[in-house]
């Protein structure tokens, strides 16, 4: 009985694992982008992230865009994800058995101004979750259609470099769709 217990949790934890060797593979990967041609769908080089901190590049999926999917696990709170070259449609989903009760998940470089879909999914076994998504912008005008499945409560933080302009909404989910009109002055 101990050991399909050991065994159930290693099969948990190897999502994870992989995403912790796919973030030590990017750094190499990400050098060889910058030569290649320039994909939209394909994520920036961006910035490392810290220690601990597992960073989520997206599949490319030719039909809708880029998604994003983030294995959570127990001792994880915060998730960079690997910021988009340009405007488009993103779909990020977030999957966990045992998460905490708060994920925080990162777009590690400024988005550029333009129109974004972002479909946002918590597979969460619990109803009781909050997911922050930490949305830096580039000085420039946008619209964010922003929809929401599972059961989440959503925390969207838009925000420039300083944050010296910074809108918060808070969302419950589901929901079909919300339009968020943004313009974030040059600061000086």
């Amino acid at each position: 009985m101990a050991q399909t217990a050991d065994i159930t949790r290693l099969q948990r934890l190897i999502p994870s694992l992989l995403l912790v060797g796919l973030s030590v593979g990017c750094q190499a990967h990400a050098a060889s982008e910058e030569a290649s041609p320039a994909n939209p769908n394909e994520p920036t080089a961006g910035t490392a992230p810290s220690r601990g901190v597992v960073e989520v590049r997206p599949d490319s999926i030719a039909a809708r865009g880029a998604e994003y999917a983030v294995e959570v696990v127990p001792e994880q709170r915060d998730y960079y994800l690997v910021s988009p070259r340009e405007p488009g449609r993103y779909a990020v989903s977030t999957h966990s058995e045992l998460a905490q009760p708060k994920t925080k998940l990162v777009f590690d470089a400024p988005l550029t101004p333009g129109e974004y879909q972002l479909d946002l999914r918590d597979q969460a076994a619990s109803d009781a979750r909050t997911v922050v998504l930490n949305v830096p912008l580039s000085p420039g005008s946008y619209r964010f259609s922003v929809s929401l499945l599972g059961n989440a409560r959503y925390d969207l933080v838009f925000h420039d470099q300083g944050p010296h302009h910074e809108y918060r909404y808070t969302l419950s989910a589901p929901l079909e769709s919300r339009v968020f009109l943004l313009n974030l002055p040059t600061t000086t």
